[in-house]
């Protein structure tokens, strides 16, 4: 009797935020999980949904990742059906002055997606004094744990002294930490590190219920990592990291700069009394840069670092502005927050200094000034070159554009305009239909009659049509079909949709099988005592290879360097940095991309 109470209560609610809820259309279930189809109203936003139906907007954005720009009126969204939580037992943790989420779970063993579970709050703020929950299995030990970051070196000359540590290093800690990425097993973790599955297990008593995709595993050193570490240190440390190849052009030794000065302005808010669980990505960020520092002074070059705290408002942006060694520096990375952004811009364009925004898709004031360089480029902005580049990869091809509805309703619209006329220029061959009309034994007919490999298109991030394309590939039985992802499609993680290749593009891409790589971390846990996440993109990887581009320009070329900025660069780790210029006057936006083909035997990056 008791669990039909309890069902019963179940279906009331349900039938209640239906019936309250007239934009709710229907319920669906898509892999298991059951969600309400709902239809976005005028004026409203993320909060407002999300205080409907009591979820957060992270549950939105990663069922619906076409929403990460924004709402629209009249879109249809799926929002999960919340379910009563399973009850454990939980230990308390009261947090002190100087802790992070990153220290804690090391206290206890425990990753750091395990806190974020049972304290959703702690991923936007960790407030002092606060209490969280930890799970009752978690143990601690006696040792003392790597403090969090407590002081920033305002300024320091990597030529003069070593990097200064953030936080205390730590020898004990010999192990790193790995995400879960899709279709990785234990077995295929295990020998990507050369350690044994037990010792994995050791370290992560829960995945023997299963691995769990964007979770944390801390791995212990294995021997092959052991000995890339050991060989690729010193050779990551010896190795010429001035980015630009010096083959074709030469610069003159008067353009020159071998004494440059770099300001980073970002929000550590370090001595805070509440802070942001975020604010951690903004130190590994200049921990990046540091790094990429000290590497290039090896090589002549005399680099001063000013690193000063802006927090979030103008105020503290405007006082920071007033130091006079600020005017003298060549380039300033910041801010973190767009509304810093103008005020920030004006005194780089009064002062003649290069100004990179690390951060922020928008970024207005680029049309009218020469000096802002923009790394992150909103995805509209990118259509035109990817598609561009995707046209000569499908040059011998031939593509299927499979629409979702028949009314030609589709969020990529103006990305298939820009795919078509740039395959009308490059004579690719291409036709177009409803995806309902297909099944596999009709694809399958079509890669059989044509001698060119077929490639499937479905503008969609629905979450229902991708798994509508999801289940209709799984009986496909041609060899020589492939598929064309959008990048969104890996938050919505549905694992069969890759049963067949490939083709997708990224703006990250970090080969953890790169000795570089390894020796990158290995080099940031050395030096700050962390162990570097390996999740993508990776804010200390950023900060090094922003560092490592525009110190090498400029060290190189000197203050006029916006000539070279389409050669290639070979040091960098994680970004493909091709800066173009977006208007006479303006500024510099990062067109910079990954071209990408996968199959069950890798990545393959094809640009």
């Amino acid at each position: 009797m008791r669990k039909l109470i309890v069902f019963l209560f179940a279906s009331f609610i349900t039938f209640f935020v239906v019936a309250s809820n007239p934009n709710v259309s229907k319920q669906v279930t898509v892999n298991g999980i059951q969600y309400y189809q709902y239809t976005v109203q005028k004026s409203e936003g993320f909060y407002a949904i999300s205080t409907k139906f009591g979820v957060t907007q992270d549950d939105i954005i990663l069922a619906n990742p076409s929403t990460k720009e924004g709402l629209r009126v009249g879109q249809e969204i799926l929002i999960p059906i919340k379910t009563e939580a399973k009850k454990e037992n939980y230990l308390l943790h009261t947090v002190e002055k100087g802790e992070t989420v990153f220290s804690i779970s090391q206290k206890y063993k425990i990753s750091k997606e395990e806190i974020y579970s049972l304290n959703p709050e702690t991923k936007e703020v960790l407030k002092i004094g606060s209490t969280i929950k930890i799970k009752s299995n978690a143990t601690t030990e006696n040792k003392p744990t790597n403090p969090s970051p407590t002081s920033i070196p305002q300024k320091t000359s990597v030529t003069d002294k070593p990097i200064q540590q953030i936080s205390d290093n730590n020898k004990e800690n010999t192990y790193i930490e790995h995400t879960v990425r899709r279709r990785e097993t234990l077995h295929s973790i295990s020998e990507l590190y050369d350690v044994e599955i037990d010792a994995i297990i050791k370290e992560n008593p829960s995945v023997v219920n299963g691995l769990i995709v964007r979770s944390i595993l801390r791995i212990p050193m294995g021997k092959k990592v052991q000995q890339v570490e050991a060989i690729t240190e010193k050779a990551f440390e010896e190795k010429p990291i001035a980015p630009i190849p010096q083959t074709s052009v030469v610069a003159n030794k008067q353009d020159k700069k071998t004494h440059i000065k770099i300001a980073v302005l970002m929000p550590f808010e370090l001595e805070a009394t509440v802070r942001d669980a975020g604010m951690d990505r903004f130190v590994e960020f200049y921990q990046g840069i540091l790094i990429a520092t000290d590497s290039l002074a090896q090589h002549g070059i005399t680099i001063e670092v000013e690193a000063h705290d802006i927090g979030k408002t103008q105020n503290q942006l405007t006082k920071t502005l007033g130091i006079p060694s600020l005017k003298e520096v060549d380039i300033i990375f910041g801010p973190a927050y767009s509304s810093q952004i103008p005020a920030l811009a004006n005194f780089a364009k009064l002062h003649k200094i290069k100004l990179v925004v690390p951060f922020s898709p928008t970024v207005p004031e680029i049309e009218s000034n020469e000096y802002l360089y923009q790394v992150i480029t909103p995805q509209s902005d990118l259509h035109t070159s990817i598609a561009k580049e995707f046209s000569k990869v499908f040059s011998n091809k031939l593509v299927y554009f499979l629409q979702p509805r028949k009314d030609n309703l589709q969020d990529k619209k103006e990305f298939v305009n820009q795919l078509k006329v740039a395959f009308n220029q490059n004579k690719v061959s291409y036709r177009t239909g409803f995806l309902g009309d297909f099944s596999a034994s009709r694809l399958d007919s079509i890669a059989n009659s044509t001698n060119k490999e077929l490639v499937l298109i479905v503008p969609s991030t629905n979450l229902v049509v991708v798994t509508q394309l999801s289940n209709m590939i799984q009986s496909v039985q041609s060899s020589s079909i492939r598929i064309f992802s959008f990048s969104e499609w890996h938050q919505l993680q549905i694992q069969d949709l890759y049963q067949l290749p490939h083709y997708t593009y990224t703006n990250y891409y970090i080969d953890f099988k790169d000795s570089n790589i390894h020796a990158f971390f290995t080099k940031l846990r050395n030096t700050y005592g962390i162990a570097g996440t390996q999740s993508v993109p990776n804010y200390a990887l950023l900060g090094y290879d922003l560092a490592n581009y525009f110190i090498g320009l400029l060290s190189n070329y000197g203050s006029n360097f916006e000539s070279k900025l389409q050669e290639k660069n070979n040091g960098l780790l994680q970004m493909n940095l091709q800066f173009e210029k977006v208007s006479v006057n303006g500024g510099y936006q990062n067109k910079g991309i990954f071209l990408q083909s996968y199959d069950q035997q890798g990545i393959t990056t094809l640009k």
